[in-house]
């Protein structure tokens, strides 16, 4: 909502941005611009769905696995064997994500508020990164079945926020605004700043709301 990538999407500000101008507080200010200044990373992940009953995926050894030496094929997640339902998740690399940076999905959550996505590039995204998720994983389990439907591909354009040594405040309280997420702070990009942020969030509520600050 206040990052850059929200015009490169929508093409429209963003929103935070806008109201910053109006809002008249510095903290507000601080932490939009904050937000608006932080670097990340991008990834594709190709989700597939199989039925449990397919044994071929008990063959497969971990649960998360690095892909070494693919410039498409980042990671490989299976999520669940069970209870009807095997769900693998394929992250492509970070480079695979910036070269095709102008594809989001078109079921994914971009598209349907309204981003545009070349049709085209995304079945050849797909492809590439199917047939690489097939190269990976055909030495442990064999021939690899066909999913239940045809793969699902999401971007996560903002997915691995940087590290940064700025300091921001999760709480503007004369607007009543509170900022958490994986994008603050030297640990960003982690579950640890998402974490943390949310507990500094939850403490400032908590004193804000203490009898004579309402």
């Amino acid at each position: 909502l206040a990052h850059p990538r929200w015009t490169q999407i929508f093409k429209t500000p963003p929103p935070l941005q806008t109201a910053a101008a109006t809002l008249g507080s510095p903290a507000a200010t601080q932490m939009i611009e904050y937000m608006s200044r932080v670097q990340t990373v991008p990834v594709m992940v190709l989700m597939l769905v199989y039925p449990v009953q397919e044994e071929k995926w008990s063959k497969w050894p971990l649960d998360m696995a690095t892909v070494n030496g693919s410039n498409t094929l980042g990671k490989v997640v299976r999520q669940s064997m069970g209870p009807a339902y095997t769900v693998i998740v394929a992250h492509s690399t970070h480079s695979f994500a910036e070269k095709y940076r102008h594809v989001v999905g078109s079921t994914g959550t971009a598209a349907r508020m309204g981003a545009d996505t070349d049709a085209k590039k995304e079945e050849e995204v797909i492809q590439e990164l199917y047939d690489a998720f097939v190269q990976c994983v055909r030495p442990f389990v064999g021939d690899v079945p066909k999913p239940l439907v045809d793969p699902i591909l999401h971007r996560w354009g903002n997915c691995f926020p940087l590290p940064s040594e700025a300091t921001v405040p999760v709480l503007a309280r004369d607007v009543n605004l509170v900022c958490c997420g994986d994008h603050l702070g030297p640990s960003a990009g982690s579950v640890e700043a998402a974490a943390v942020s949310g507990f500094e969030g939850a403490q400032s509520i908590i004193a804000a709301m203490q009898p004579g600050k309402l």
